[in-house]
């Protein structure tokens, strides 16, 4: 039993990461990268701190509740549909649902009249962009992500969720809750066949799948494929809808808060809901990144420690690669094309790719090729000069070496002798140019 376990740890560990396609196949090879995102996601929802971006969420979503709810409520009576709408925060709670509904309609009379219209609509804007621009940095952060949208971007791609994002928000709600209630109570859905009343009961599912599908597409600022934000929408979305109906059902069984909290009764009712709703929606991002990127981690344990002296070798690799697509003309190299010639990992390509461009040995640019989602690298140092000691020479000095230790008297023989030593061996490599290898 001892060996079984062990050996199962390291398949866990380590052999599953090494296995490729053409040692099993296409169908195993699913199976194999749906254990690997499984195993992932439970290891990164502890070291991304999901619970805790959760939790951040939830209290940027407190500060912004009463005015995005206006909107939300503004949208509703536009579209007729005030008397269906009934708050997800509420969930059937009637004295939560008078409270917030309370706060909503004197938010959106006061930011109607007197000095408060102006200064009102600008706070109510500002709070519900502020609340979008925290759901953003937090799916880049899951993404990897350090760049976010440029200005207009973000001006175009917020409104644009502000008004779609609502409307589906009222219709799963309102549905949810009008299935749960009314409509199994009419005496045609009883005569309706199991297909229809299946159908009947998907349609706040499917809204909801919509909702995150889309959520999960445009807020990351990348790239995002159709396929991995709808398997991640419909898991999300489920979850959601199913935690919603217990939600809804279960209000019976915390009456007992009315008595302990009193009127404030609602408010854990509300960050319950919050903050596991927005647990469940960055559990989705989580799988809509391992669902695109999980190749990325093949070799992850080796790639985490790899030698100095094989890091060096995989950018001189790289180089030789890119030099001589560059030299040939026509279409120069990409990080897929650079991965699957070389059989390097994904994660350990960019890396290098990333470090090279940093020591601005290359730079990337646009693909004029089919593919324009990935760029080409190209070198930035003429070809003539670029020699294996430049590389080296730039890779080894790069950092940081402002410290208080005494080179140029205490401990100034083994700084020279360190110097010395790496003057031969570039002044050696400086001889073979990467264009040669």
């Amino acid at each position: 039993m001892k060996d079984k376990i062990k050996k199962a740890l390291k398949f866990i560990t380590t052999d599953i990461w090494r296995i490729s396609e053409e040692e099993v196949g296409k169908n195993k090879f699913v199976l194999v990268n749906i254990l690997k995102a499984t195993i992932l996601a439970i290891r990164r929802f502890s070291s991304d701190r999901i619970t805790a971006k959760a939790s951040a969420l939830t209290y940027s979503t407190i500060l912004a509740v009463v005015p995005t709810l206006a909107v939300i409520f503004a949208i509703a009576r536009g579209f007729g549909l005030e008397n269906i709408l009934q708050s997800p925060f509420g969930g059937g709670n009637s004295e939560m649902m008078n409270m917030v509904t309370t706060f909503v309609n004197s938010y959106l009379q006061e930011s109607k009249n007197g000095v408060f219209v102006g200064v009102g609509t600008v706070l109510l804007l500002w709070s519900v962009l502020n609340l979008i621009i925290n759901i953003e940095n937090n799916f880049n952060r899951i993404w990897e992500i350090k760049k976010s949208r440029t200005i207009y971007r973000k001006i175009t791609d917020y409104f644009s969720l502000l008004l779609i994002i609502p409307i589906l928000l009222i219709l799963s709600s309102g549905a949810s809750i009008y299935m749960t209630t009314t409509v199994k109570e009419l005496p045609d859905f009883i005569i309706l066949s199991d297909i229809l009343k299946v159908l009947i009961k998907m349609i706040p599912y499917v809204l909801t799948w919509i909702m995150f599908t889309g959520l999960y597409m445009f807020m990351p600022n990348t790239k995002v494929r159709f396929r991995n934000a709808l398997i991640a929408g419909i898991i999300a979305g489920s979850a959601y809808q199913i935690f919603q109906y217990m939600y809804i059902n279960g209000q019976i069984y915390v009456s007992k808060y009315n008595a302990i909290y009193g009127s404030f009764a609602a408010l854990p009712l509300l960050l319950l809901w919050l903050q596991i709703s927005w647990t469940i929606c960055l559990i989705g991002v989580e799988i809509t990144y391992l669902g695109q990127n999980v190749k990325n981690f093949d070799y992850e344990r080796d790639t985490n420690n790899i030698s100095r002296r094989f890091r060096d070798f995989i950018c001189i690799l790289f180089m030789s690669l890119i030099v001589r697509r560059f030299m040939e003309g026509g279409k120069q190299m990409t990080a897929s094309e650079l991965s699957e010639e070389t059989k390097t990992p994904t994660r350990l390509t960019h890396q290098i790719l990333n470090l090279l461009q940093h020591l601005e040995l290359i730079h990337a640019a646009e693909n004029e090729g089919e593919d324009k989602t990935e760029n080409v690298f190209m070198p930035s140092v003429p070809t003539e000069s670029l020699s294996v000691g430049l590389v080296l020479e730039r890779i080894n000095n790069d950092g940081s070496e402002d410290f208080k230790i005494d080179r140029d008297e205490k401990f100034s023989d083994e700084w020279k002798t360190l110097i010395n030593v790496q003057d031969i061996y570039y002044d050696n490599c400086n001889k073979i140019l990467i264009k040669d290898l």
